[in-house]
């Protein structure tokens, strides 16, 4: 049984999860709108590597109305800004796969998508061509590089 901080802190990585998920869903358009979350939760890393210096934590499962169900990871032993672009990135990927040569999420005045981006620390949709200094759109709302997961948490999510 965890103890109340480690409680804290798995609650805390489901709810950012499940935000950044809702988020990312939501700024990818109109043509991903019927895609669900169905689930979030702690995945057994053990046998399963994302790639070779690390090892997927969370599993978020996806539905959608048209045959295909989706997969992302989110990575907790890496940069929380670092794990959000790429759950940010794998979510993309799939609305692009689904979505064949949609532009998604948009990027304002171009034909090509928007791609996930630092800007001063915080993930954001960026022009892929010309970058933040063309378009940037925060991933999340409220995005401080300098808290912690559990900090954002408590200032976001309750």
């Amino acid at each position: 049984m965890p103890r109340p901080r480690e409680e804290f802190k798995m609650n805390a990585e489901l709810a950012y999860v499940r935000m950044l998920t809702a988020a990312a869903l939501s700024q990818l358009g109109e043509r991903t709108s019927n895609w669900r979350i169905a689930s979030i939760a702690y995945y057994d890393s053990d046998w399963h590597t994302v790639s070779e210096e690390q090892t997927a934590t969370l599993l978020i499962s996806l539905k959608s109305e048209e045959p295909g169900d989706f997969q992302a990871y989110f990575l907790t032993d890496i940069l929380l800004e670092n794990a959000t672009l790429q759950t940010a990135e794998q979510l993309q990927g799939h609305a692009l796969e689904a979505v064949p040569g949609a532009a998604l999420p948009p990027c304002p005045g171009h034909r090509h998508p928007s791609v996930p981006g630092l800007v001063d620390g915080v993930p954001n949709w960026v022009c892929m061509t010309e970058g933040a200094v063309y378009f940037a759109q925060p991933i999340l709302p409220n995005f401080d590089p300098r808290s912690t997961l559990e900090e954002y948490a408590r200032g976001n999510l309750q």
